[in-house]
């Protein structure tokens, strides 16, 4: 064959070849993909994890674009944090690759293909990218644990908190999340779980038995911010430091400065005029604020 779907690989660096075949290949032998002969092609790009590993992940936004929307609601993190007030204990629990655990129908199979340099392959299991995975592994997870919810157990997609105020309501209740989860055939990875602890992180929160504060590494990195170029990136750091602002007094008047740039900025090509730069609309009490 002559004909090259060029842009359905373009970008791909040949130095990662090899790591893709790595991890396609694993999936290969876990039943999670298998080849496909789909007329649908979506391309991959390989993303860096926290800890140093990658991980291969399929852009779906055509697909995306064609599907009817799932409007099963995401819980809220903030309202997710109120139910833990009086809380001791607690152990937080990671599904293992989460979204695999979910069957594909099969009918639905060679709509989720994708290409490498090696092939075309589909998914067997749902994949991550997919437009309506959140709300279908959040429904599953609704269902397993749902009269748990909020009570002694909190459930974001894949990570799962479970709390208590004393150790033997600890002990009833991991049994309890254990049952279900062993009859619904979900998979736990035990190197990312912690239990029996007075203090752990979670969705970006540090959470204790004296309250919840934001997650350290989280501030330090609001602290150690490049200065935005543009309104894209001025964005980017409003909304990171939006996810914390019930812990900022008077966030709204704080942030007002940095509002009211992107406003000023998006009549000017979005381009940061050199008058208005970041570091000079930063009010004086954002520093203190954001350390204590």
């Amino acid at each position: 064959m002559t004909f090259q779907l060029s842009s359905l690989t373009d970008g791909f660096h040949l130095h990662n070849g090899k790591r893709s075949r790595n991890i396609s290949g694993s999936w290969l032998d876990n039943g999670v993909i298998r080849p496909s002969t789909s007329p649908y092609a979506s391309p991959i790009v390989l993303v860096r994890k926290s800890d140093g590993s990658l991980r291969l992940c399929v852009d779906y936004r055509k697909l995306n674009m064609k599907t009817i929307k799932d409007a099963y609601p995401i819980p809220r993190i903030d309202e997710s944090i109120d139910a833990l007030h009086g809380t001791k204990w607690f152990s937080t629990i990671d599904l293992l690759s989460g979204y695999h655990q979910v069957a594909m129908e099969e009918a639905d199979k060679h709509k989720t293909s994708f290409t490498t340099p090696f092939g075309l392959y589909e998914y067997n299991r749902m994949p991550f990218g997919l437009s309506n995975a959140p709300g279908t592994f959040q429904r599953l997870m609704q269902a397993c644990l749902h009269d748990q919810f909020f009570t002694s157990v909190l459930c974001y997609l894949d990570d799962i908190l479970v709390f208590s105020k004393s150790f033997d309501d600890h002990l009833v209740n991991l049994q309890r999340v254990f049952d279900r989860l062993r009859q619904q055939g979900l998979k736990i990875k035990p190197s990312k779980c912690t239990f029996f602890q007075s203090e752990v992180k979670y969705l970006g929160h540090r959470v204790t038995a004296d309250g919840v504060r934001p997650d350290p590494d989280k501030v330090q990195a609001v602290k150690n911010w490049p200065e935005p170029q543009n309104v894209k990136d001025l964005r980017s750091f409003l909304g990171f430091c939006s996810f914390y602002r019930r812990f900022v007094v008077d966030f709204a008047k704080t942030a007002k400065p940095l509002h009211a740039l992107v406003s000023t900025s998006l009549h000017n090509n979005n381009v940061l005029r050199k008058k208005h730069r970041f570091s000079g609309q930063t009010s004086i009490n954002c520093i203190p604020r954001t350390e204590g």
